[in-house]
């Protein structure tokens, strides 16, 4: 679909925005960076900043989804690629932590600020960087196969996969950086696939 002038406009508008703020954050640290600052690095009005984005924390669900989704499409070739529930998820996680990898103060902040208010976790799906998505459509084939059980929506099955991906990356960016975050992910998939597996019948 063709983006009208307006459209075009207001997406490189949030794109500068967005850029300005990353670069300020990897340079001066998050809690240094005020929106004062980030508008006068993107040659925007204040009240503009604040129309694309209300707070500054805002601006690193931004980027998390930005970073997801420009893997989208390696991250769906992997995970097709595999066969079983598990794999599956395992392989998601794998393109995860190379995501992340490289990024280690910015998810700091990310993860700290989804984890600030039940709302900013599960509730606001603004704030999510899209894995959600890629873990849904894994459980729902998984329910469909019989491999994973069908007595609880596959979103709330997928809210739960969240919350200990949240609280293994915590334990990685709280713990000393020699933690390897991907045994720590296959360690929490087995606990999450042992206890969604299907046992039986429905």
């Amino acid at each position: 679909m063709t983006l009208s002038r307006r459209e075009r406009k207001k997406t490189e508008t949030r794109r500068k925005i967005l850029d300005e703020a990353i670069t300020l954050f990897r340079r001066d640290g998050i809690d240094a960076v005020t929106m004062e600052t980030i508008a006068a690095a993107a040659d925007v009005a204040k009240g503009t900043l604040y129309n694309y984005f209300p707070e500054k924390e805002a601006l690193l669900a931004a980027w998390m989804q930005a970073l997801v989704g420009e893997a989208q499409q390696e991250i769906s070739r992997t995970v097709a690629a595999r066969r079983t529930v598990r794999t599956r998820l395992m392989a998601l996680l794998q393109k995860f932590e190379e995501l992340l990898r490289d990024h280690r103060p910015l998810v700091r902040a990310y993860v700290f600020f989804r984890f600030s208010s039940p709302d900013r976790l599960c509730g606001d799906v603004s704030l999510r960087s899209g894995v959600n998505r890629v873990v849904e459509e894994i459980l729902l084939a998984g329910q469909e196969k019989g491999e994973i059980r069908r007595d609880i929506d596959v979103v709330q099955l997928a809210v739960y996969f969240e919350s200990l991906l949240f609280t293994t990356l915590l334990a990685w960016l709280g713990c000393a950086e020699s933690l390897d975050l991907d045994s720590e992910f296959a360690r929490m998939t087995s606990v999450f696939i042992d206890g969604a597996a299907h046992r039986g019948p429905d």
